[in-house]
């Protein structure tokens, strides 16, 4: 899972990653106290390179106040945790 990174002309993040095989894959984005804030993927992926883009919004939509978060990845074999900052 390679570090997120912001567009330039907007608030959206992204996040780019690569599958060697098939799995299920969660995605998930936390506050500083380890609350999650938004469900970004819970999915079977195939194979291959990925992108995902996430604005920085709950999973009810409210915008979220600036600030460090979390992204965390899982797989089966696989976890990683990277942080990102949030400037709204």
């Amino acid at each position: 899972m390679q570090q997120n990174y912001a567009h330039s002309i907007n608030t959206q993040n992204f996040m780019d990653f690569t599958l060697d095989e098939r799995a299920h894959v969660s995605i998930v984005i936390s506050d500083t106290s380890g609350r999650i804030v938004s469900n970004l993927v819970d999915n079977e992926l195939d194979a291959g390179e990925h992108e995902v883009f996430w604005q920085p919004i709950d999973d009810q939509g409210e915008p979220l106040e600036s600030g460090i978060y979390t992204f965390t990845m899982k797989t089966k074999e696989f976890t990683a945790t990277k942080v990102m900052s949030v400037i709204q």
